[in-house]
């Protein structure tokens, strides 16, 4: 059973408070994915939770907002494929903090199977994040939980997938 919460609030100027990983090297690059959908310097997207607390799957309705300092990248500088990361990163450095009250830790190295370690200081998961611009997210999603499975450090984790259009996000937690 899905239930939907309220609209919950998040300035993204704070998310450099919410995390030890300096998440505000991805906030240019989360803006410039939500301005197109963005009214007023706010976009809201819906957050699906599958296993995270004590429910099986819960979807929240999120409104992001930024201000014009953060509203001024031209032309950017990489592919369209690393804005698309990198903003997916961003988004995942705002809900895993806000759902799950753990804090990105560090970024992972190459091979590891996911992208950062997540925690609380006396547990620690593994974090795997992908976006895209208009694809199949449950597809995305299903294939990035398997990576985290074949992961070499056997670790319990989350997956963090955002699709940009139409604005979607689903945050899951798997056991080992």
């Amino acid at each position: 059973m899905i239930s939907v919460a309220t609209v919950e609030v998040f300035d993204l100027s704070e998310i450099g408070q919410w995390n030890p990983v300096n998440a505000e090297w991805f906030l240019p690059f989360l803006v410039y994915r939500l301005k197109p959908i963005a009214y007023n310097r706010a976009a809201t997207v819906e957050v699906t939770l599958r296993d995270i607390s004590d429910q099986e799957q819960r979807s929240h309705i999120l409104e992001l907002r930024w201000d014009e300092f953060n509203d001024k990248l031209g032309v950017p500088p990489v592919q369209d494929s690393v804005i698309t990361e990198w903003a997916a990163c961003g988004m995942a450095c705002v809900i895993v903090p806000l759902y799950t009250q753990l804090q990105i830790l560090q970024v992972t190295q190459a091979g590891d199977g996911f992208d950062f370690w997540v925690g609380d200081g006396s547990r620690e998961f593994g974090l795997e994040v992908s976006g895209t611009y208009a694809g199949d997210l449950a597809l995305r999603h299903r294939n990035k939980v398997q990576q985290l499975r074949n992961s070499p450090h056997k670790v319990a984790g989350f997956v963090s997938v955002t699709r940009f259009h139409p604005l979607s996000s689903i945050l899951s937690f798997h056991s080992k």
